[in-house]
């Protein structure tokens, strides 16, 4: 048995299998299991890590051969390979379609077909990637996505406007509504009067409209233009850790 994410000796290096799965079964399933497979495996490769795929109705199986590691290393490579499960999984994981971690029994062809590929020192390639922030775009997938979608509407829920708008606020208020004076926002919005939204209508909480231009800012653009740093600061207002944060 291989377990994801970890090395198991073949006959003549360690390699590192991936297993993606779904629960549901079809013609239009098994294309996209295809399709993310190959994503991962183009992925890896770009990293500099040879990967080979397998793919079938199920489940898809990636498998890249490894360097050996001294054994004062293998924790290290550990902790390693759950970076790499992390990163893959917030990149490629769907809604149907993610990888496992359970153990599993690599399919024979994928054993054969990443034996006569030269081994890689991959967790060398991890950590120059992310030296370098050539990790940045791995958060863009659907999962990541949808995280920041639910951190979004939590930490709008529990961002407190006062500590934002808080020089501003004049007290009254309109419907779903607070009014702000003198506020100063970059030279367009410098000493004027604006509004911004409790959340308790239509408008995201924390919209800024000005009357003036019509234009609206939310709360994230308000932030960056009073220059903090967007979404560290914004988990730090609201207490919710921000997706990309999270290693």
């Amino acid at each position: 048995m291989t377990t994801a994410f970890s090395p198991a000796e073949l006959p003549n290096h360690p390699h590192l299998c991936l297993r993606l799965v779904t629960s549901t079964a079809g013609p239009s399933m098994e294309a996209e299991i295809c399709r993310v497979g190959r994503g991962v495996r183009d992925w890896l490769r770009e990293l500099g890590a040879p990967a080979v795929l397998v793919a079938g109705a199920r489940e898809a199986q990636i498998a890249v051969a490894l360097q050996p590691q001294a054994a004062s290393e293998r924790g290290e490579q550990a902790r390693a390979g759950t970076r790499l499960r992390d990163l893959l999984a917030r990149r490629f994981d769907t809604a149907d379609v993610f990888l496992a971690t359970r153990p599993f029994a690599p399919a024979p062809e994928l054993l054969r077909a990443v034996a006569g590929f030269e081994p890689v020192d991959l967790w060398g390639l991890l950590a120059a990637a992310e030296e370098q922030g050539e990790l940045g775009g791995v958060g863009d997938g659907p999962r990541l996505q949808a995280e920041l979608a639910t951190w979004r509407e939590r930490a709008l829920a529990a961002l407190p406007l006062e500590w934002v708008y808080g020089p501003w606020l004049t007290g009254l208020r309109w419907e779903s509504w607070r009014e702000c004076a003198n506020v100063s926002l970059g030279p367009e919005h410098l000493g004027e009067t604006v509004h911004v939204a409790d959340g308790s209508g239509l408008a995201e909480r924390g919209t800024v409209w000005s009357p003036n231009t019509d234009e609206t800012l939310s709360v994230f653009e308000v932030l960056v233009q009073l220059g903090h740093a967007d979404c560290e600061l914004d988990a730090e207002l609201a207490g919710i850790a921000h997706p990309s944060t999270r290693a």
